[in-house]
């Protein structure tokens, strides 16, 4: 299994890491429900995840994990996650009715405000049912990832090339 040592200026971010810091990015996108739904009205999750595990080749670095090195002597490794499950990190809620934009925002505030589990790839994507309240057309995609993972811009990067129906030529 190959390793790759964080960079020290992503081993601090580690570092000063608690529970009330977390150094977390979060994104909210919106997406048209319809295409996302089943007959009987479900999310369409299995499928999802299956579209999302078949395009992270494109970025290795959500397949891996971080791992301590004894004694700290050295900077952390990233670690290819042998026990890698697309579960893990793809979940679907439904808001509480009525649902609505105040319940993403809470919603979303307690997620960030959580750690991501730190013996698994760094990220979640959260696929919120109720954004729009009970009659609503849309589904709200969140994307949390630990800073170390990445920083803005990359995490857009990355969520284009894996999300996206791009075709190779395009780069991702």
């Amino acid at each position: 299994m190959a390793s790759e040592p964080l960079t020290p200026e992503d081993a601090t971010l580690l570092c000063v890491s608690d529970p009330e810091a977390q150094l977390q990015i979060g994104a909210v996108c919106f997406f048209e429900a319809a295409p996302l739904r089943d007959p009987a009205g479900r999310l369409r999750l299995d499928e999802m995840r299956s579209h999302l595990e078949a395009r992270l080749h494109r970025s290795p670095r959500f397949r891996q994990r971080l791992a301590a090195i004894p004694f700290d002597a050295a900077r952390p490794v990233w670690l290819d996650d042998d026990a890698f499950d697309v579960a893990h990190h793809v979940k679907a809620v439904t808001l509480p009715a009525p649902g609505g934009r105040k319940a993403l925002r809470r919603f979303v505030g307690e997620l960030l405000s959580r750690p991501l589990e730190p013996t698994r790839p760094l990220w979640q994507i959260w696929l919120v049912d109720g954004v729009d309240g009970v009659d609503g057309d849309r589904v709200g995609f969140v994307l949390r990832v630990h800073h170390v993972l990445a920083d803005g811009l990359s995490l857009f990067d990355a969520a284009m090339c894996i999300v996206a129906r791009r075709s190779e030529a395009s780069g991702c």
